[in-house]
Parts: structure tokens; C-alpha cells; sequence
């Protein structure tokens, strides 16, 4: 299984099984969709990615927060009034759409 070192969210086996695992989100209040979220989501696909023999075949998201699963994305990322800070919108949205595409070829099936 992979590391579990992420801030965003967390990553533990279920049941002590090598074959699932659970992905919890973990960003108060929200769960917003922010940069670190996207980087740090698109960074552990590649690595399931990258090794599919010891990927977990089962992937369950959920949330620490038990009234918010995940909110929307940082507008902030499209914003052309209020962009952020370091202007690294279009990365961003590359990573998102490298998330959805990951989502798409990964062989772990993913329950939210």
C-alpha cells in the first residue's frame, strides 16, 4: 500500500487487508477541492498507477467529517478576479483532469 505521509487526507487498510483500503479526506470545515488536495490526490493515483501489483483492488473515500464528504473546488483555481497567489491555476487543472483520468484506467475499483 502506499505512504500515508499526506495532510489532505489519510490511508489505512481496511480489516487488515492488503486488497482494500480506505482514503479518508480530512480538510476542515469543508473538504474543499484546494492545490494541496489536488496535488496530493494526483500524487497517490499515479503511485497506485505505477505499482498495480501491491495497489489495493478495492479503494473506499470517505470523510473525517461526518456531514461533509467533499465540497466543490477552490474557486479560487478559476478565478480570474481572485486567482491564487502563485498563478498555478492552469497545473491545477491539468492535475484534475490527470485525477480524472486516473479514475478512469486505475484497475482499483473506487466506492465514494
Amino acid at each position: 500500500m502506499a505512504s500515508s505521509s499526506y495532510s489532505t487526507f489519510s490511508i489505512a487498510s481496511i480489516g487488515g487487508s492488503e486488497h482494500a483500503a480506505r482514503l479518508t479526506v480530512s480538510q476542515p470545515p469543508l473538504n474543499l477541492v484546494n492545490a494541496q488536495f489536488l496535488t496530493e490526490m494526483h500524487d497517490y493515483l499515479s503511485s497506485l498507477q505505477r505499482s498495480p501489483d501491491t495497489a489495493p483492488k478495492v479503494l473506499v473515500v470517505s470523510s473525517a467529517d461526518k456531514d461533509v464528504w467533499i465540497s466543490h473546488l477552490d474557486l479560487h483555481i478559476v478565478s480570474a478576479q481572485y486567482p491564487l497567489e502563485n498563478d498555478d491555476s492552469m497545473h491545477l487543472l491539468h492535475s484534475l483532469g490527470g485525477i480524472l483520468h486516473l479514475f478512469k484506467i486505475l484497475r482499483t475499483i473506487l466506492i465514494a
